[in-house]
């Protein structure tokens, strides 16, 4: 991917600040492979929101990944139904990406969202969670995203109830996904890590709405994290969850 990203997005970067975000479109469903659009896609959701460009902005980065998942949901009604499920877990991918990119609680990232932002990034969410339906095999650690970005959303847009109901499904989900692996559901050093951040996150949303005990469980959360820290086979995932838990309780809790 690093390679078409070289290859391909010096002339969206060109593309994207003379035309905005319709421009690309038009560069990517320029091309006559299907396969190569899809890749494109992808290409131009990685240097939109990860690099730096004049005028960057999500609103054009929007217009770019809901030309993508239209695209994608065209090919699915046409698909044969053999061929449907590569297509359906294509959705799921960026669908979520859009998601998580448009979410707050990414260290480092202080880009303003816009409430529409937020309310289109509830959406990508809620239809990971449709696309799941479509798929075979267990759903346990992808529902475990879906829910914990539609409550990230949810928390953005006011509604701190129905940021509690996905927060507590992302966690049931965690924790299933993680017994089915034979890993610990623990709070600790051993812990896994979706448990542990799905912990703290439920957490900080009981505590916000006045659960004085579930700092503690907040302060758990963070604490197993910095025990992780020192083994490097954990420590970037580690140091990610203090850093999201942190800055999400520093611009909604308590």
């Amino acid at each position: 991917m690093q390679e078409l990203l070289d290859q391909h997005w010096p002339a969206m970067q060109a593309t994207v600040e003379s035309g905005g975000g319709d421009a690309v479109v038009a560069l990517i469903e320029g091309q006559d492979d299907p396969v190569m659009r899809h890749l494109l896609f992808d290409v131009a959701r990685r240097g939109l929101i990860f690099n730096e460009w004049r005028g960057k902005n999500f609103d054009d980065y929007i217009t770019v990944i809901d030309a993508g998942i239209d695209r994608l949901i065209a090919e699915v009604e046409a698909a044969a139904a053999d061929a449907r499920i590569d297509v359906y877990r294509g959705l799921h991918a960026l669908c979520y990406n859009l998601t998580a990119d448009l979410a707050d609680c990414w260290p480092d990232d202080d880009a303003a969202r816009s409430r529409s932002h937020h309310q289109r990034g509830l959406r990508a969410a809620e239809d990971c969670l449709r696309w799941l339906d479509h798929l075979p095999g267990p759903a346990d650690e992808p529902r475990t995203r879906d829910h914990w970005a539609r409550g990230i959303h949810l928390l953005a847009l006011g509604d701190p109830a129905a940021t509690t109901a996905a927060w507590e499904l992302s966690l049931t989900h965690a924790e299933t996904t993680a017994r089915d692996a034979n890993k610990s559901t623990a709070i600790s050093v051993d812990g896994d890590f979706p448990v542990i951040l799905a912990s703290g996150y439920l957490a900080l949303i009981r505590w916000i709405e006045g659960d004085a005990s579930a700092e503690r469980r907040f302060r758990a959360a963070i604490d197993a994290f910095l025990d992780q820290v020192p083994d490097e086979t954990r420590r970037g995932a580690a140091e990610l969850g203090i850093g999201q838990l942190q800055k999400v309780r520093t611009k909604y809790g308590p």
